[in-house]
């Protein structure tokens, strides 16, 4: 609460209001969104920048698991992305009204990451001060432990049908 911040608490708490309200004002102003965007700081259009990229990441996953065609590796979009080689990334981008050079002003270049990774020394174990499960493993960099960990429970919890003639 505010009673109970200290002041350099409560400065920061008004700057990033302040900085919020700004960027706000001028959407409203200017109704143009990266106009807006340029408002914020750079660490937080950064991050927005990065939750954007695995957004469209994870779009052109699913549809790749979806088709049963998962290439090696999928771009994590920038400024230097082949669009020629990713039509789908090209169309959810003009949807989106974001061009590459959006990210070139964000400096940007993108990448290639590993469509799928594979979790190393993985084990389970018994906590031993509770009823539940300790896992441990290891990710390559790229790889999110959180997004690795709802599949696994979705394997465990939603197992997939099994017919009679898997027997």
């Amino acid at each position: 609460t505010l009673e109970s911040s200290t002041p350099k608490q409560v400065a920061r708490k008004v700057r990033k209001t302040s900085q919020l309200v700004a960027a706000a004002r001028t959407l409203a102003k200017t109704r143009d969104p990266k106009a807006a965007i340029a408002a914020l700081p750079h660490r937080v259009t950064r991050l927005w920048l990065h939750a954007y990229q695995g957004r469209l990441f994870n779009l052109l996953l699913a549809d790749a698991l979806e088709s049963r065609r998962v290439p090696d590796s999928l771009p994590l979009v920038g400024s230097e992305t082949d669009l020629d080689a990713a039509p789908r990334l090209r169309h959810i981008l003009d949807a989106d009204r974001i061009t590459l050079a959006d990210f070139a002003r964000l400096k940007c270049k993108g990448a290639l990451r590993p469509a799928l990774a594979t979790a190393d020394n993985f084990s389970v174990r018994p906590d031993r001060d509770s009823s539940s499960l300790r896992l441990s493993f290891d990710l390559p960099p790229g790889a999110y432990a959180t997004a690795f960990l709802r599949e696994l429970c979705d394997d465990l919890l939603l197992p997939s049908p099994v017919s009679s003639r898997d027997h």
